[in-house]
């Protein structure tokens, strides 16, 4: 963790704002100091502020006199680094990419197999993959929810049959 105090025997230095820090933040008040934990990048931040801290003044670190002295110089390079560059420059966050429908479809047959193959009823199966809620509401000897268990082991026996290769190919189960 960084703590920040105010700098009165320099100007000009860099002036901490929590909006220059990328990504979602968490403020906390231990009672004494106001704390910021944010992630940048792959890395957490921590930030103790000490009073006195503002978009105005300059700020200096307190480092605490420990063997780890080369993390903190890291981490005050690090959050240096941070508050001199500009949001253009900041490393984005990876954009996750949803799985499509025939995915998840996939997903679903191969894990309505495993409980199959495991010896599990299709209503067990059933809740597994939809849910306790989703199968008493709509479970029943002729359900749309029992046929798409049945479509499923189906599906992925066909898989295990040799199916497989169509999903691998060119043109393929799509």
């Amino acid at each position: 963790m960084l703590r920040l105090i105010r700098d009165d025997a320099s100007s000009g230095g860099p002036t901490f704002s929590v909006w220059r820090i990328a990504g979602p933040k968490r403020v906390d008040h231990d009672g004494v100091h106001l704390r910021v934990a944010c992630r940048v990048g792959f890395r957490s931040l921590r930030v103790s502020l000490g009073p006195g801290i503002d978009a105005e003044r300059s700020f200096a670190y307190a480092v605490s006199s420990s063997a780890r002295l080369r993390e903190h110089f890291q981490l005050v390079s690090a959050f240096t680094t941070l508050m001199k560059s500009d949001a253009s420059s900041r490393p984005r966050r990876l954009r996750v990419v949803r799985p499509t429908r025939i995915a998840v479809m996939h997903m679903r047959a191969l894990q309505a197999l495993d409980g199959a193959q495991a010896g599990a009823s299709q209503r067990e199966i059933a809740s597994v993959l939809f849910g306790e809620d989703v199968v008493a509401a709509r479970w029943g000897t002729d359900s749309e929810l029992r046929a798409q268990v049945r479509h499923l082991i189906r599906r992925a026996r066909a898989y295990m049959r040799g199916g497989y290769r169509r999903l691998v190919t060119v043109g393929g189960d799509r």
